[in-house]
């Protein structure tokens, strides 16, 4: 058996031809004498995994491989004392190496209690104590990697105590590297444990005047709420490639579905606020209305939650997509700029926040640059923009446009009335028709 450098050995027989035996034996260790053994999580039979670090210090810890029930190893070939003395050491000097650089403790009980925060790395599911230092770490090989991401806009990997037990899971977002299959879903981990807890699958087939959207889509964000003292999870999602956009709520103990909003265009940002003064916070949320083609318009959207909760006025017997769906408490779209008219680029809702005093302030962006307003939802029958800001970025490019001769004056500092008319809808309109 030979030692050096901790890697990995993947299937039971890289395993068992380290340790010098048949794989029966080695099956039989993991069982009686504690052999390290990891499983990826997933369908189908489970892929085993270890490494050379963990197993010598097995070996050390096990100086009898054998055991009642278990058969006798197969007798490896002798090495003279002081060469397995000396391979004793290495061993056991690479494995303090490797379990200080990643940080993980032996004892997976104690894992979850260090765990503060979580990210994705590559195909690695990683837990983060407060120092920010890897304490437990999962790989998914067939992960897309951080190439295909836009940290700038996700929130995909979550720490959250789902059944108050004390002890935090990770909950993140998984996409496969093929953006057409449908293999996405949110994961929810135990650190230390080496299986999932429970996985829900994101997205659904939808239909809309004969063309039919697959059930491939991509997870955008995950956020816990707690509804009436039960602890939800807020999935938004999103069609991949084309423009459908759902939000499911779950229960966050078993991942089960409770309800789920269905909408033509990509949802980008949510808040929590109680806008309608009942006690209880709604779920505010921003994006684009656009069932393309066009650059549709930048939307704000107002949910009860739950979704169908006492306070909406009546599921209503069809949405968008000609589903059974609940009723939005507010739906407006907000103004396009002139800017974005003349150029023919999208502008969606990037932010969305309400202050302590029930204050919405939301930011509208395009490849032009950006905008702020404030809207006054005091009464959700007749919403309105009362302030609205240039950010310079887009001062600068609706001026460059004017010397361009493509706009025919400069933005002023006051802006104009076009840029304070929203629209309200009883329900998502198409943003292309209006």
């Amino acid at each position: 058996m030979a030692s050096g450098d901790s890697s990995r050995l993947t299937g039971w027989k890289e395993i068992a031809n380290y340790l010098g035996v048949t794989v029966r034996t080695a099956q039989l260790w993991e069982k009686s004498r504690g052999l390290p053994i990891h499983r990826l999580p997933g369908g189908g039979k489970p892929s085993v995994f270890s490494t050379t670090g963990e197993l010598e210090f097995w070996i050390q810890s096990n100086p009898d491989h054998s055991s009642p029930g278990s058969p006798p190893p197969e007798t490896p070939h002798p090495q003279p004392a002081g060469r397995l003395r000396l391979a004793a050491i290495i061993a056991i000097a690479v494995l303090v190496s490797v379990f200080a650089i990643i940080q993980i403790p032996l004892d997976p009980s104690t894992i979850a209690l260090k765990v503060e925060t979580c990210t994705l790395d590559g195909v690695l599911v990683k837990a983060l104590d407060a120092t920010n230092d890897v304490v437990w770490q999962w790989p998914f090989e067939d992960m897309a990697g951080d190439s295909s991401r836009e940290p700038e806009r996700r929130t995909d990997c979550i720490v959250q105590d789902v059944d108050a037990d004390g002890r935090p899971e990770v909950l993140f977002l998984y996409r496969g590297k093929d953006r057409y299959k449908n293999d996405a879903r949110l994961i929810c981990l135990t650190p230390g444990e080496k299986r999932s807890r429970w996985e829900h699958p994101l997205g659904r087939r939808l239909e809309k005047d004969g063309r039919v959207f697959s059930d491939a889509y991509i997870g955008r964000l995950v956020r816990p709420v707690e509804i009436h003292g039960v602890l939800h999870l807020i999935v938004v999602t999103r069609h991949s490639p084309s423009y459908p956009a759902e939000i499911a709520l779950l229960d966050a103990r078993s991942g089960v579905l409770v309800d789920r909003y269905s909408h033509p265009g990509h949802l980008e940002t949510i808040t929590l606020g109680d806008l309608d003064r009942d006690g209880s916070d709604e779920l505010l949320v921003g994006g684009i209305n656009n069932p393309g083609p066009g650059p549709g318009r930048p939307v704000l959207i107002l949910l009860d939650l739950p979704f169908t909760g006492e306070h909406v006025r009546a599921r209503r017997s069809e949405d968008f997509f000609d589903n059974p769906g609940p009723q939005e408490l507010l739906y407006v779209t907000l103004p396009r700029s002139d800017a974005d008219e003349v150029t023919g680029l999208p502008a969606e809702v990037r932010e969305v926040g309400v202050s302590d005093e029930g204050i919405v302030t939301v930011v509208v962006t395009s490849p032009n640059g950006s905008l702020t307003y404030t809207l006054d939802l005091s009464d959700l029958r007749y919403p309105r923009i009362t302030s609205a800001t240039a950010h310079t970025s887009f001062q600068l490019r609706h001026d460059a446009l004017t010397d361009a001769g493509k706009l025919d004056h400069y933005l002023p500092t006051q802006l104009p009335q076009r840029y304070f008319e929203l629209q309200a809808f009883d329900t998502a309109p198409d943003g292309n028709a209006r």
